[in-house]
């Protein structure tokens, strides 16, 4: 304790890739911060900086763990200048090194939350499956977004905290009036918006988004919209333009109901996920999301379908099948997803935790 307050800092590495810092930044907004204070540690600047500091915590930041040995001497830097009571890492697999600089400067509380999979194929595909068997070798304690993501970091009948990936659901409800401005703006009226938000990288398997989008457009008038960045960026907009398919790439928004708004329907043909947050955020807005059957089950709250990865004639039919149902005709009532449920249970499991380590 600390002036009375618990006092976190968490690690989540790129801050502008999306995922991790939206789903932090989410709890930090809704936690109970007369108890609780939230710092970060980052791989630079960001977006979310300066919502960070409005909110009462600071950002530190440090190189990339991949160049852990510059890293880990930050790191402990501001460890051994700062005192916390948790150090959360979100770096899945990588965490055994920030994790082993945090024990050796004394932090009583340790975690390592796990965030992802992987499919074997990626480049990186050796050294994750070589990290993730030390990743939580120096935690006290185990999180992870869902229970798929667990087992794969932690294997089967480890004792692991779901912390789920949950929104302010009423942030992401649909607004009528932005999807006639946004579709007006872009000039996407009379066209069937198949929407995808994240990364634009190997994971996300874009190139057959891309194609289920053309294979749609033969059907009927069709826009690929992608809302996001990422090191493939170039190479699909090449891709795109090759192959002829219309497509509108967007950058990274804020405003992420006005964009689910305006999409007919979302599609994440991902190799490999953890639980994914825009398909939380999207089902909450009533939007159909398309997944593949490599994301959890668990991301289903009502209004998602799975499909295979082999075809993108299979979800272009699929798609076009159910083009019509444009919004959900009944209201999510998934409860876990929602931020402010889910930050009281972590309120109290980091009160337990700690309360375990005195």
């Amino acid at each position: 304790m600390n002036n009375g307050k618990i006092k976190v800092i968490h690690l989540i590495g790129n801050a502008e890739l999306g995922g991790v810092a939206n789903c932090v930044m989410n709890y930090y907004r809704n936690i109970d911060r007369e108890k609780f204070e939230f710092d970060f540690i980052t791989y630079g600047a960001s977006s979310v900086d300066e919502e960070i500091r409005e909110l009462g915590g600071r950002v530190f930041y440090v190189k990339d763990f991949r160049l852990f040995p510059v890293a880990m001497k930050q790191l402990k830097k501001i460890l051994t200048e700062n005192r916390y009571d948790v150090f959360h890492s979100h770096l899945t697999a990588l965490s055994v090194f920030p994790l082993y600089i945090a024990k050796q400067c004394g932090v009583g509380v340790r975690i390592c939350h796990s965030h992802s999979t992987t499919d074997g194929k990626e480049a990186t595909s050796i050294v994750k499956n070589f990290l993730k068997k030390h990743a939580s070798r120096y935690a006290t304690h185990l999180f992870a977004c869902s229970e798929y993501s667990a087992e794969w970091l932690y294997g089967e009948g480890a004792n692991v905290f779901i912390m789920p990936n949950a929104v302010d659901k009423d942030r992401y409800a649909f607004d009528e009036g932005k999807r006639l401005q946004t579709r007006k703006d872009c000039i996407l009226d009379g066209s069937l918006a198949v929407g995808f938000a994240g990364r634009f990288e190997y994971q996300k398997n874009l190139r057959f988004f891309l194609d289920a989008a053309a294979c749609l457009d033969k059907k009927t008038p069709t826009v690929a919209v992608l809302v996001g960045d990422g090191s493939e960026k170039e190479k699909l907009k090449k891709y795109a333009e090759k192959k002829n398919i219309r497509c509108l790439f967007v950058t990274p928004s804020l405003d992420m109901a006005r964009w689910y708004s305006t999409f007919d329907c979302l599609c994440m043909p991902s190799r490999y996920e953890g639980l994914p947050l825009v398909a939380v955020e999207a089902q909450y807005n009533g939007l159909r999301c398309y997944l593949s059957d490599a994301v959890t089950k668990e991301t289903d709250l009502g209004n998602a379908v799975f499909l295979p990865v082999v075809d993108p004639e299979e979800w272009a039919e699929k798609i076009f099948s159910e083009r019509k149902i444009h919004r959900s005709d009944k209201a999510i009532v998934n409860e876990e997803f929602d931020i402010k449920n889910a930050v009281k249970k972590l309120e109290n499991e980091y009160l337990n935790i700690i309360s375990e380590a005195k």
